[in-house]
């Protein structure tokens, strides 16, 4: 049975501090940042993963999407699923690459999915990115 680590602060007091200066860095250059964090994550006082490590790789995914499109609205949705999985979908909308750009994508979202897939494993996360024709990125990472 995986044993979760008590953190504090509790993951929703991290996101809201994370959310406040990525939502200042984001409007320094223009950009929006949408973010929802559902209040049930108030109450959810257990997470396997040190809050620097969740601000670490939210921030890797961003900085991935910003790489191919500078302008853009990046959306953070972070909830609690049945009362025991966290889960988190950094997504955008907009983004147009040529077919080289797609194949240099693929191959970040690759490596990003391999380094941290080896952090949250141990701790019954999981993370993965999907890439539509309609032209949207979503990177999510859950844990258990």
């Amino acid at each position: 049975m995986q044993q979760t680590i008590p953190i504090s602060p509790s993951p929703y007091d991290t996101l809201c501090q994370m959310s406040d200066a990525l939502g200042q860095e984001f409007e320094k250059k223009g950009l929006i940042l949408d973010i929802h964090i559902n209040p049930a994550l108030q109450t959810y006082r257990k997470i396997a993963i040190d809050p620097a490590l969740l601000n670490d790789l939210i921030r890797n995914c961003i900085t991935l999407i910003q790489r191919y499109h500078s302008q853009t609205i990046v959306k953070i949705i972070c909830r609690i699923i049945s009362g025991q999985q966290f889960i988190c979908y950094i997504k955008n909308e907009g983004l147009r690459l040529s077919e080289a750009e797609q194949k240099q994508f693929t191959h970040e979202c690759h490596s990003i999915k391999q380094k941290w897939g080896k952090i949250l494993e141990p701790v019954n996360g999981n993370i993965g990115a999907e890439f539509t024709r309609q032209q949207s990125i979503t990177f999510w990472f859950s844990l258990s």
